[in-house]
């Protein structure tokens, strides 16, 4: 079943077709919370909270409309006021390197580190299109920006990225 079919069963109560929305989308909605939030913890919250919003939104879910691009423009709304909403910040480099973070490639890690840093726009959308393989037209959607303009952020975040990323290897 595609993930529009299986949002309308999931709104006529069809309980089965929205655990398997919440499993199909676990993954792409953490990516993009981390990705906002630059936090395990708030992360898994914020992802949490999507879920329990995306039960109660389905009956305004609009059929036709891709399902995908409709949960992650959540995720990301959710995310932002959840970072807007936090009383304090913690420093990236104050906060325990956690399993997850130890455990990938070095030259993954060196690259998802560079990539949190950037300015939640510009991460999102290299997320969108490297993570979670959306088109232009997806990302420009969640963005709130046209598709020319996804090229364009793609293309300065990846600068970015560069950027920090040779900084890093001048470092001793």
């Amino acid at each position: 079943m595609t993930d529009e079919d299986l949002a309308a069963s999931a709104k006529a109560g069809d309980r089965s077709a929205l655990r398997e929305l919440v499993q199909r989308f676990t993954s792409p909605v953490y990516s993009i919370c981390r990705q906002i939030l630059r936090d395990h913890a708030d992360a898994e919250d914020a992802c949490q909270d999507v879920f329990i919003r995306l039960w109660r939104e389905l009956p305004r879910y609009e059929e036709g409309r891709p399902f995908s691009s409709w949960v992650l423009k959540i995720a990301a709304n959710l995310a932002v006021n959840f970072r807007r909403g936090r009383s304090r910040r913690i420093e990236r480099e104050q906060r325990p390197k956690n399993a997850e973070d130890a455990a990938g490639e070095p030259e993954v890690d060196r690259i998802s580190e560079a990539i949190e840093e950037l300015p939640p726009r510009y991460g999102l959308a290299l997320t969108y299109k490297f993570r979670e393989g959306l088109t232009s037209t997806q990302i420009a959607e969640l963005l709130e920006i046209s598709p020319d303009s996804v090229r364009v952020v793609i293309f300065r975040a990846l600068a970015m990225v560069r950027e920090l990323l040779s900084k890093k290897e001048v470092r001793p």
